[in-house]
C-alpha cells in the first residue's frame, strides 16, 4: 500500500502513517519471499531508512550466484530489479542482483517502463516549481546565446557583467544581452527576497555564485568550440556538470524548500556536494546520449561520448555509448550511497535523486521516434484514463 500511494503522488498527505508503518516493518523477516523482502528494502532505502542488502544474501546457492529457481517468481524479480538500482559501491548482492534481474526479465519483458518523476512533485512544493521554473527557462536561454547567437568577445563582455553582478555592468553589453542579463539579475534577487521572506536567510550570494559558475563554464565550452579544443573527459564533465546547471538548480531547491536549513549545512554549500555533482554527472551523460548525434550534425563541441572515444581509442560509436552508460550505472551505485548520509534533508536527497531519474526519463531513447517522448508521458500522465483492473 505504501508503494502505491509513494507511486500516485500522495505521500506527503500521509507521511507521519508511511513512517510509523515503515518503523513497523524494518525489522521484519519476510523470510523467503523475494517480491515482499526486494519491495521491503526499496521502501525502507528510498524512504531514508537504514537497511542492509545482506538480506538478499538468503537467496543465493552455494556458489555465491542467485538461485534459478527465482526465475519463476516474475513480480520477485522485477521487485528485485527495482530494489537493485538503490545499491553502493560496495554492495556486491545488489550487483548480482541486477545483472540476474535485468537478464530475466529482458526475456520476458520487451521493454521496462522508467519510474516518471520530477524534482520534486509534492504539491506542497509548487512555489518552488514555480521558482526553478523561472531559473531553467533563463538557463536554456543563455545555453542559447552561448551556443548560437553571440561572438567570442560578446561571451567574454557578458560573462564579465555577471561576475560584476551590478546593473551598471550591462551599459556595455549588446541590446538583446542587456534584456537576458535583466531577466537574470530581477528573477534570482526575486527569488532571494522570498527565501528572505519565509525562511528568514540571505542568501543571494549563494545564487549569484552558481550562475557564475554557469557563465564561466559557458564561456569554456565557447573557448573550446572556437579554438576546435577537444577536451579530456575528465575536464569535459567537470564542466559540464556546471554548463547543464544541475548545481544551479539543486542548489536554488535546498534554499527554496527551506528544510533544516542552520548555518552549519548553509556553510556545506560553499562547495558543491557530492551529491550535487554526482546527480549532475548522470544528467550530463544521458543528455549527450540522448542528444549527441543532433549536435554533432551542427557542428557543435565534442560530447562526453567524443572525448571518452578519443582518450581510449575507441572508434565504434556504439562501443563508446556502452562505456558511457557503464559509467552511469557506476555512478548510480555512488549517488545511492551518498543518499544514505544524514548531512543533507532528505527532502534535498531526493530531489538530487529525481534529477538523476528524470534525466534518464528525458534522454534513454535519445532521437528514436518510435518509444514515448516527455509529452507521452504527460499525456498519460494526467489525461490518460486508468485501466478498469486498477480502479476494482
Amino acid at each position: 500500500m505504501i508503494d502505491s500511494i509513494q507511486g500516485l503522488g500522495i505521500g506527503h498527505h500521509l507521511e507521519n502513517e508511511i513512517n510509523l508503518q515503515l518503523r513497523r516493518i524494518s525489522d521484519w523477516d519476510a523470510s523467503n519471499d523475494l517480491f515482499a523482502t526486494s519491495l521491503q528494502f526499496r521502501l525502507l532505502r528510498h524512504n531514508g531508512w537504514s537497511t542492509s542488502s545482506d538480506i538478499f544474501k538468503k537467496f543465493l546457492d552455494k556458489s555465491g550466484n542467485f538461485k534459478e529457481s527465482l526465475t519463476k517468481d516474475i513480480w520477485g524479480m522485477l521487485s528485485l530489479y527495482e530494489a537493485s538500482y538503490l545499491g553502493t559501491e560496495d554492495e556486491e548482492v545488489l550487483k548480482k542482483a541486477m545483472e540476474f534481474s535485468r537478464a530475466q526479465l529482458k526475456e520476458l519483458i520487451p521493454h521496462l517502463n522508467p519510474q516518471v518523476m520530477g524534482l520534486f512533485p509534492e504539491p506542497s512544493y509548487s512555489n518552488c516549481r514555480i521558482e526553478l521554473a523561472k531559473t531553467v527557462s533563463i538557463l536554456l536561454v543563455m545555453d542559447d546565446v552561448f551556443d548560437t547567437y553571440g561572438t567570442l568577445d560578446e561571451l567574454v563582455l557578458f560573462t564579465n557583467a555577471i561576475k560584476r553582478w551590478d546593473l551598471d555592468a550591462m551599459e556595455q553589453l549588446p541590446e538583446y544581452m542587456k534584456i537576458c542579463y535583466m531577466a537574470l539579475y530581477n528573477t534570482t534577487n526575486e527569488i532571494a527576497y522570498r527565501i528572505q521572506k519565509e525562511h528568514g536567510l540571505t542568501v543571494v550570494s549563494h545564487l549569484k555564485r552558481t550562475w557564475i559558475d554557469i557563465f564561466e563554464a559557458f564561456l569554456e565550452e565557447a573557448k573550446w568550440f572556437n579554438s576546435g579544443y577537444v577536451p579530456s573527459f575528465k575536464t569535459y564533465l567537470d564542466n559540464g556538470v556546471i554548463s547543464a546547471g544541475s548545481c544551479m538548480a539543486l542548489m536554488h531547491t535546498f534554499f527554496l524548500i527551506g528544510d533544516g536549513l542552520s548555518n552549519e549545512n548553509i556553510t556545506m554549500m560553499k562547495t558543491y556536494p557530492r551529491l550535487f555533482s554526482c546527480s549532475g554527472e548522470i544528467l550530463r551523460l544521458w543528455d549527450d546520449l540522448g542528444t549527441s548525434t543532433e549536435e554533432q550534425e551542427r557542428g557543435d563541441n565534442a560530447s562526453s561520448i567524443e572525448c571518452f572515444m578519443g582518450e581510449n581509442n575507441i572508434l565504434d560509436e556504439n562501443e563508446g555509448r556502452k562505456h558511457i552508460r557503464l559509467l552511469i550505472r557506476n555512478l548510480w551505485q555512488e549517488l545511492n550511497g551518498l543518499a544514505m548520509s544524514k548531512t543533507i534533508p532528505l527532502s534535498i536527497v531526493n530531489a538530487s535523486l529525481n534529477m538523476a531519474r528524470t534525466a534518464q526519463v528525458i534522454y534513454q531513447h535519445g532521437d528514436d521516434k518510435s518509444t514515448f517522448t516527455v509529452d507521452d508521458y504527460v499525456q498519460t500522465l494526467i489525461f490518460a484514463s486508468l485501466p478498469t483492473s486498477y480502479i476494482h
